[in-house]
């Protein structure tokens, strides 16, 4: 309480306090990523075989280039498995493979895989500008320089995937929306997109 004769000095606002002009607007940018980090991550999940027991994402790289109908994009996504899902793998790989519902609701026809098959993933043609070979296993590289528009990955993804395609024990297959491997080995999946 004031009384007569004493005297205030006004609080002092200081040098640290920030301008909401400038507050704000990054507060705001700053939501707007995390909200686009989570649809982004959320997409990817929905372009996997459901109920596959796909856990988190361990790496996202995605890239565009045009849009609409005419557009380009490319995507190497690695997903961690679940335990279940690779012990599942392990056992009876087949069965759990051939299990994995279909759903031919619209918007998610991209997670119906369909001709699962254990590598090694061999090329069925020789092609020296994609760079395959006939009978030889596929690289990721090879994928990714399929239609022009290849994307950097680093070398621990392309080599996880590239012994995948070169070894037994993975399995992959196909959707109208993408290609996915199955990694038991090292407790991983990878979902590839190039068109």
């Amino acid at each position: 309480m004031q009384t007569s004769g004493e005297n205030v000095e006004p609080a002092d606002k200081g040098s640290n306090s920030i301008s909401p002009w400038i507050k704000w607007p990054v507060v705001i940018y700053l939501l707007g990523w995390f909200v686009w980090i989570a649809m982004e991550r959320n997409f990817y999940h929905n372009r996997v075989p459901a109920q596959a027991g796909i856990g988190s994402i361990t790496y996202l790289n995605s890239k565009t280039w045009g849009f609409g109908p005419g557009g380009n994009e490319t995507a190497v996504v690695v997903f961690k498995l679940k335990q279940k899902t690779t012990n599942s793998l392990e056992s009876s790989p087949i069965q759990f493979l051939d299990s994995l519902p279909r759903n031919d609701r619209r918007g998610y026809r991209c997670r119906n895989y369909s001709g699962w098959t254990e590598t090694p993933f061999l090329a069925r043609e020789t092609d020296r500008m994609v760079g395959t070979v006939a009978g030889k296993p596929i690289t990721l590289d090879a994928m990714l320089n399929r239609y022009g528009f290849k994307i950097r990955v680093p070398n621990r993804i392309s080599s996880m995937i590239d012994d995948a395609f070169a070894s037994e024990g993975s399995y992959y297959g196909g959707s109208r929306c993408g290609f996915f491997i199955f990694v038991p080995q090292k407790k991983r999946g990878a979902y590839i997109f190039v068109g």
